[in-house]
């Protein structure tokens, strides 16, 4: 693959942590392998409508209205930071994709990738079949694609039918995802491969982080807290951790929720972050508390003790749950009541445990 031109069809607009840092790491880890890729600048329309709703105001009264306004100030200046990271980090196509136009990009790209991410949720896509390559018929590839769910409906499963079978290739990330493949008829090998993150090793984004943050000595100790869903005992859990260890605790939201706002006063509440310093603050903490795959996913990249919440009204969340299974982690699940907080996590094991998935990854990838 490597005198071939690569296209990596991905979530790489979103001002989500995730999605840029896992568009970053497939890039770069390619790049590496000496494969020339670029992530195609593709707009979703269903995407780019959810998106521009955070900037939307209106309300009934003067207060929801004052809400909605610090709301959409938080996400301008949140973009602002998204826009900055892809410039100088992410090597984006020229030309801009669409619905109208995405035929085109057969003529630029002998093989595209289309992954990691929620890329197979036809939830999060608006059912735009353009995530399953339809508008090509070969060198279609998948690397770590979620489908964000471990159910799919009958119209989902038609579709389904009638795109994934002219891959060439497939990989997805999470194990249970295997059967529904399968059940729409898809005879070839199934590759399970981690999300895109864990292709890069420690070192590499610290090297990252360095380009922007230079490392100082820590002020103060502090626990992190990041979310992504309301958490149920997350935040209780972490005051406690910190209260026992002296730490003071910063609290990162994915979104600007007012109720939480007001609700956590006692605690230093952030925001607005860019990758890059959203990675220094996991990078640093003592102890991380989340709800979030990828606030999972930094903590164990990182060697941060850690515990995740992935239970929600009975509903898991089986993106973190499988990444613990397969690491061998599962101890580090806050919803298991453990007795204490202060268990101490292997890193000797889970290191092997991510060398292996990475070199399955290596062998998936480079390996025709």
């Amino acid at each position: 693959m490597s005198e071939k031109k690569v296209g990596i069809l991905t979530f790489h607009r979103a001002s989500n942590y995730g999605a840029v840092l896992q568009a970053y790491a497939l890039q770069q880890y390619l790049k590496k392998g000496n494969i020339y890729n670029e992530i195609i600048d593709y707009r979703c329309s269903h995407i780019e409508k959810v998106y521009s709703e955070n900037f939307m105001v209106s309300g009934k009264s003067p207060i929801s209205m004052v809400k909605k306004n610090i709301k959409k100030w938080v996400n301008i200046k949140k973009n602002k930071k998204f826009i900055e990271f892809r410039r100088n980090y992410l090597n984006i196509s020229k030309n801009t994709y669409n619905l109208e136009n995405k035929f085109d990009m057969k003529k630029v790209y002998d093989v595209f990738i289309v992954g990691s991410d929620q890329v197979w949720n036809l939830n999060q896509t608006g059912k735009d079949t353009t995530y399953f390559l339809d508008f090509v018929d070969k060198g279609k590839w998948s690397y770590a694609a979620s489908l964000g769910k471990n159910s799919i409906t009958n119209e989902e499963k038609e579709i389904f039918k009638d795109m994934i079978n002219s891959f060439e290739k497939v990989s997805i990330r999470e194990e249970e995802n295997i059967d529904i493949i399968k059940s729409v008829g898809f005879k070839k090998q199934i590759n399970v491969n981690v999300d895109p993150v864990f292709l890069l090793n420690k070192n590499e984004w610290v090297s990252l982080i360095e380009k922007e943050e230079k490392r100082k000595e820590k002020k103060e100790k502090y626990v992190l807290i990041y979310t992504v869903k309301q958490p149920v005992h997350l935040i209780e859990k972490a005051k406690k951790y910190a209260q026992e260890h002296n730490c003071k605790v910063i609290y990162l939201h994915s979104d600007f929720n007012y109720k939480e706002f007001f609700k956590n006063q006692n605690i230093k509440n952030v925001f607005v972050k860019s990758p890059i310093e959203f990675l220094k603050l996991i990078l640093d903490a003592e102890c991380v508390f989340t709800t979030s795959f990828h606030g999972t996913a930094f903590s164990i990249l990182f060697e941060k003790e850690f515990w995740a919440e992935v239970d929600k009204d009975g509903k898991l969340n089986n993106r973190i749950f499988n990444l613990l299974q397969k690491l061998n982690i599962e101890d580090r699940i806050l919803d298991y009541n453990p007795k204490t907080l202060d268990s101490k996590i292997n890193w000797k094991v889970v290191r092997e445990n991510v060398l292996k998935e990475r070199e399955k990854s290596k062998k998936y990838l480079f390996d025709e």
